[in-house]
């Protein structure tokens, strides 16, 4: 049963390269400090042709928006190897605890579909690239 409403807002912002399935890595990302920044300007953000920036879900307490299909190249992480390799998933930096239940509850859901494998790996941006990022997550 899922927790979330699951939404749309298919993002140009990918390669060509395909992503594994099932995955095997899943890269935790924050849209920035904390500062009340809306979900929905973010979406937008990420689905800008100029940004040359993406992600597959952004997520927030309660909802999730799917910018890219799971086999897309996501251009989030700074580093080739993580692109061609990860789920990538854009989280709210304002509250933490319920988008972390937010996002156990789609990861868990990624794989009873098979499109995670069961023994994935989470890890942060920044174990790929020299950024603050996922901030507090890390914490």
């Amino acid at each position: 049963m899922t927790s979330y409403r699951l939404q749309s807002a298919p993002s140009p912002n990918h390669g060509a390269q395909t992503v594994p399935s099932p995955c095997r890595l899943v890269v935790l990302h924050w849209w920035g400090n904390p500062s009340g920044q809306d979900p929905y300007g973010i979406i937008s953000w990420l689905c800008n042709p100029a940004s040359q920036v993406s992600a597959h879900y952004v997520i927030w307490p309660g909802n999730v928006v799917q910018l890219l299909d799971l086999r897309a190249r996501s251009w989030a992480n700074g580093d080739d190897w993580a692109n061609n390799n990860s789920i990538t998933l854009e989280c709210d930096p304002n509250n933490m605890v319920d988008t972390m239940t937010t996002v156990v509850d789609l990861l868990a859901d990624l794989v009873r579909s098979g499109d995670l494998a069961p023994d994935f790996e989470l890890s942060g941006h920044r174990d790929y690239y020299a950024t603050a990022c996922p901030g507090a997550y890390y914490q």
